[in-house]
């Protein structure tokens, strides 16, 4: 997710996306299923792409005993094709050559992909706009709204104390931790998280106090 996982990789423009995207599903192994997600193809530059898989789908393509041994099946998978590639956290990392040089991807293997690709799916109209800040919002809100709570960004929202899923719904954690009336699209972007905060101080303050120097927010507290 930061662009320099795989060494000499380059940036990926918006009207390269599609093109690259076809590769990667020709070069995955047959079932494994992609779920896009994160500021490229939306963004002008993005320094890489980041793509969500099931990590069932992970498991039983390489018939791996648990999803540790399924990310290490996938990167020998890349390097057996001849792919730069290399593992962190629950990513699998690969450079994907394209005409000149080549593209990193960011495979992370998770549970629910469909849906964690919806609870990622973020406003980008303002270019600025950086998504581990906006989840960096989500964490502040869920903790000012209840000691008990926390985002996850690979599950959901979740009881702090249990690590149990309570929702990965939008609208469902919008309504917890931003408003009662506040709906999924309101957590999609800075500005519109502020927005939906105006009438409840406490919560806007806390944000503006702890980012507002950041340059995405910057022109909107």
């Amino acid at each position: 997710m930061s662009g320099n996982a795989i060494p000499l990789s380059k940036p990926i423009s918006r009207d390269d996306y599609g093109t690259v995207i076809q590769l990667i599903k020709n070069i995955l192994p047959s079932g494994l299923a992609i779920h896009p997600f994160g500021s490229a193809g939306k963004k002008d530059i993005s320094g890489d792409i980041d793509l969500f898989i099931e990590a069932n789908e992970l498991i039983n393509i390489f018939a791996s005993p648990d999803i540790k041994q399924g990310r290490k099946s996938l990167e020998e998978y890349f390097k057996n094709k001849g792919l730069c590639s290399n593992r962190s956290g629950v990513s699998v990392h690969v450079g994907v050559p394209f005409e000149d040089g080549i593209i990193q991807v960011d495979f992370m293997a998770v549970d629910d992909a469909s849906n964690l690709q919806k609870l990622h799916d973020h406003d980008y109209s303002n270019p600025l706009t950086n998504g581990k800040t906006i989840v960096s919002l989500w964490c502040d809100l869920a903790n000012a709204t209840s000691p008990t709570l926390m985002i996850s960004p690979y599950r959901g929202l979740l009881n702090r104390q249990t690590k149990e899923l309570i929702t990965i719904d939008k609208d469902e954690i919008a309504k917890i931790i931003i408003s009662d009336d506040a709906i999924g699209d309101d957590m999609t972007s800075p500005e519109k998280i502020l927005s939906a905060l105006l009438n409840n101080q406490p919560k806007y303050q806390i944000i503006k106090e702890k980012y507002g120097n950041y340059q995405e927010i910057r022109t909107c507290v």
